[in-house]
């Protein structure tokens, strides 16, 4: 079936993008590493990569599940980001990723079929109503004991870079109006993602935890922050991990970083 590209990831698929993203996985790979220990994707498990890109993150998760595993990378970029893809899996060895070409707000799977779905800034380029639609749809894909790991933003506009520079509100309501569109879709949809995770079936329970400071700028470059939300969901437990930042300074002596974490249960 054609894909309709009325709804394309707004920041497009040029040799320009692919690198930021490039560069933006390796700024929060620590981060990311931490939400797939949590998640404890196994070998052999089945897993889902939801908007997987040209599959920075996809390759982990293969080489987590190991060759008696599988993972389903699903894009609508069927022209740039899964070539590439499939050609660096080829290049690393990688022959457990099956890559499919569709769209987030129609793609499904049968149920009971999968044991785990990863998505990073994803449902944010979702109208609301189709992200919604989208996490009741991976629930019923998950077998029991599935786990559904999802991070999105929950502040977009809680941006700081240090330095402080007068052009960072202007940049950032413009990325802000980019991601939202004209569709419905949602850049802090990260705030009302535990609730249609409720909605799917689970529960909530909290954990709050802290650091004391951010991390250090390189190269004389400001240490841009934000808030995002981090969402582990399964069929019979559930953990939504939401990470909140407030202002703080490279150096850890003005403002402080807190990072507030939520756990989802079974309903």
């Amino acid at each position: 079936m054609p894909i309709d590209h009325t709804g394309d990831y707004r920041f497009g698929y040029s040799p320009e993008e692919i690198e930021r993203l490039g560069n933006q996985h390796r700024v929060w790979a620590e981060d990311n590493q931490r939400l797939l220990a949590r998640a404890g994707f196994g070998e052999g498990a089945t897993l889902v990569d939801l908007g997987c890109g040209p599959g920075y993150t996809t390759l982990d998760l293969a080489r987590a599940v190991g060759p008696r595993g599988r993972v389903i990378a699903v894009d609508r970029d069927g022209e740039q980001s899964l070539p590439l893809l499939e050609e660096r899996a080829k290049a690393a060895g990688i022959s457990n990723v099956e890559t499919r070409a569709a769209d987030l707000e129609i793609f499904d799977l049968p149920e009971d079929s999968v044991d785990g779905v990863y998505g990073r800034w994803v449902l944010m380029y979702l109208p609301e109503k189709a992200a919604e639609a989208l996490t009741g749809r991976v629930a019923r894909w998950l077998r029991p004991s599935g786990i559904c790991a999802l991070a999105e933003f929950c502040n977009y506009r809680h941006l700081y870079i240090h330095p402080p520079s007068i052009y960072l509100p202007v940049i950032v309501e413009a990325l802000f109006r980019s991601v939202a569109g004209d569709r419905g879709c949602n850049p802090e949809i990260g705030n009302i993602l535990p609730g249609m995770l409720h909605r799917a079936g689970l529960a909530v329970e909290l954990h709050v935890p802290q650091r004391p400071s951010a991390p250090r700028p390189r190269n004389g470059v400001g240490q841009m922050l934000s808030s995002g939300s981090t969402c582990q969901c399964s069929r019979t437990r559930a953990i939504s991990l939401v990470e909140c930042w407030t202002g703080s300074s490279p150096n850890g002596t003005n403002g402080h970083e807190t990072r507030t974490r939520c756990s989802l249960g079974r309903r």
